[in-house]
């Protein structure tokens, strides 16, 4: 592994205060962090929860459980008769066979998933080499594969594999600097013939031997498919009722409005209608009278967690927040209000179909975590709002500044 997975990793993992890595991730310091795989494996709990991050050997020992748990559920799930003719049954391996055990029947039958997932990676971020190959693309399918195999009432939504890319991107890479890094081959049996002088140069004098060892393992090339698998059943365990389809929604000019039939139409119907009011009337006022409605642009927004509308870096640092932050990605209400905020003049200034258009066409961000900040300052200006206030001893007597209001922001710089 390198020297800087060394460093960040004893930073982040093995100090006296946990807190340190959720500040990291809130405040924009994992942007260049070379173990943020392994942080977001710890914020999104696929490492044992309540576990204290430097008691590495139980980190490991649950990873290690994981990855053979995945490899057990890919064995089942992605059988190819058409190269394992010599381990099956000769009586069922027969494509013309009609039995329902046979594994052709079962090939044919998920086949037209496994054709879905392959168009979808086949223009997945083009232009970027890393997803382009054809080991990455065969990786991110079988793990989306096996996924959709144990969750056949959701099943495989378009979508999804931008979730996985992000989520894979950090895992592969990580793993291949750690396994490129020079004398990584080496420290193995470096390890072996000199543990004391191993651990002492990691850990300091008189560390036990096993914490270099142990980091090794979690950075494992081998394991990054079973890691990405586990992040992704966490993430989707989080937001997968967010891929739920339902009728369409009655829109505004058509008289009363019928309640959103799913939770992320409700969630969309929330941002632009409840929270947005809150903190600028006037651009709500301004979205109703153009019947913009919720959905057109927030699904993608929130379904996506804003894959489509940042470059893949700025999205790893806003992941790094929306995941620090707390179950159920509750921030993603906020972020999506800070955006709205952003462009506000242009939302402000333009028709209808220009509107639209610049909301599904974000404009070039050149601080994201500036964002990130101030959807943090929104989500505690709401929450403030929402704070009953303390009974006083004697109630005051009204006056005309102490109506409850929230703060308005200033309006952002046009774009």
């Amino acid at each position: 592994m390198s020297e800087r997975q060394r460093n960040d990793f004893k930073r982040l993992f093995l100090g006296i205060d946990e807190r340190l890595l959720f500040r990291a991730a809130m405040d924009g310091s994992l942007r260049d962090c070379p173990v943020r795989g392994l942080a977001w494996r710890y914020l999104l709990a696929t490492l044992p929860a309540g576990v204290p991050l430097k008691r590495v050997s139980t980190l490991v020992d649950q990873t290690i459980a994981a990855r053979r748990e995945y490899m057990a559920l890919r064995e089942k799930h992605c059988i190819d008769p058409r190269t394992s003719g010599e381990s099956l049954d000769i009586s069922l391996a027969n494509p013309l066979s009609q039995d329902a055990n046979s594994p052709w029947s079962e090939f044919f039958e998920f086949e037209e998933l496994r054709e879905e997932i392959k168009r979808d990676l086949m223009r997945l971020h083009p232009g970027h080499d890393f997803f382009s190959g054809a080991r990455v693309q065969e990786t991110m399918e079988r793990i989306l594969f096996v996924w959709c195999k144990l969750h056949p009432n959701l099943s495989y939504r378009q979508g999804m594999h931008e979730l996985l890319a992000p989520l894979y991107h950090v895992l592969e890479t990580e793993a291949a600097e750690a396994a490129a890094a020079p004398g990584s081959q080496s420290e193995e049996q470096h390890e072996r013939h000199e543990p004391g002088r191993a651990a002492a140069s990691f850990a300091g004098a008189g560390q036990e031997l096993g914490q270099l060892r142990q980091l090794r393992v979690m950075l494992d090339l081998g394991g990054a498919e079973a890691d990405a698998y586990a992040l992704f059943d966490r993430l989707m365990g989080q937001m997968g009722s967010w891929f739920e389809v339902g009728p369409r929604v009655v829109r505004a000019s058509a008289g009363v409005r019928s309640p959103p039939a799913t939770p992320l139409l409700r969630k969309c119907a929330h941002i632009q209608h409840v929270l947005l009011p809150k903190v600028d009337a006037p651009l709500h006022s301004r979205l109703l009278a153009l019947e913009v409605e919720p959905q057109l642009y927030l699904l993608r927004w929130l379904r996506l967690l804003f894959g489509r509308e940042f470059h893949l870096e700025d999205v790893k640092l806003i992941w790094d927040a929306l995941f620090a932050h707390g179950q159920g990605l509750q921030l993603v209400d906020h972020l999506a209000l800070a955006m709205l905020l952003y462009v506000r003049s242009a939302l402000l200034a333009l028709d209808h179909p220009s509107v639209l258009q610049r909301l599904l066409k974000f404009p070039p961000i050149e601080d994201v975590h500036a964002l990130v900040e101030r959807a943090l300052h929104l989500q505690r200006i709401l929450s403030a709002h929402e704070r009953p206030p303390p009974t006083p001893q004697t109630p005051p007597a009204p006056t005309a500044s102490s109506a409850t209001a929230v703060p308005m922001l200033a309006p952002p710089r046009a774009t």
